[in-house]
């Protein structure tokens, strides 16, 4: 039985040695959140306006390097192709650029300080000012207007009627009835 209770002790003893050691934040291989051993990578900010993108705009790439970027000859590329080079740390670039309709990548590397964005072109759906007649979510008619090559949402025209309002209209000389807005509120039913 003495026996028994020393190797207890001993095995208890283990225990708490190792959960004094192991790191904290959960498993013994968690070393991760060790910084002496490796240091944070800085990212650089990648952006592009406008979004969406369409054919026959010009493109604002805009990169933010972050002044812990170490220098080394790092280059602002878009599809493989060096849009600006020997960019130092604490930078801020934008560059403006027409791309054709289609998906790119845009990337910039610098030693362990990379980024990169990928996006589309997409094709024109319209002509900026153009408008047609449109449908609203009410079923009600509208207009769109197209801009920056997209359909903007439908708008129907202000009401000229509370929708679904009543109102005393004359039948004949001697009868009155009622005319009733319609649910847009565009107009009045025929007296009734």
């Amino acid at each position: 039985m003495e026996n028994c209770t020393r190797y207890t002790v001993v095995l208890f003893a283990i225990l708490i040695a190792l959960l004094l050691l192991m790191p904290k934040g959960g498993e013994p291989n968690d070393y991760k959140s060790n910084s002496i051993l490796s240091p944070p990578v800085p990212s650089p900010a990648l952006s592009i306006s406008p979004n969406p993108l369409h054919e026959n705009e010009t493109a604002e790439i805009r990169l933010d390097l972050p002044a812990d970027c170490a220098y080394a000859a790092g280059q602002l590329s878009m599809d493989a192709k060096t849009l600006h080079a020997s960019l130092g740390p604490g930078s801020l670039i934008t560059v403006q650029v027409r791309v054709p309709m289609g998906s790119h990548l845009v990337s910039f590397e610098s030693g362990a300080c990379k980024a990169a964005l990928q996006f589309d072109v997409l094709p024109q759906a319209c002509p900026d000012g153009t408008t047609r007649a449109c449908l609203d979510a009410r079923g009600c008619n509208g207009i769109q207007s197209c801009r920056g090559g997209t359909w903007l949402s439908c708008r129907a025209p202000a009401p000229l009627c509370a929708p679904n309002t009543q109102v005393p209209c004359p039948l004949d000389g001697c009868h009155w009835g009622k005319a009733t807005c319609d649910h847009c509120g565009s107009g009045w039913s025929t007296c009734r």
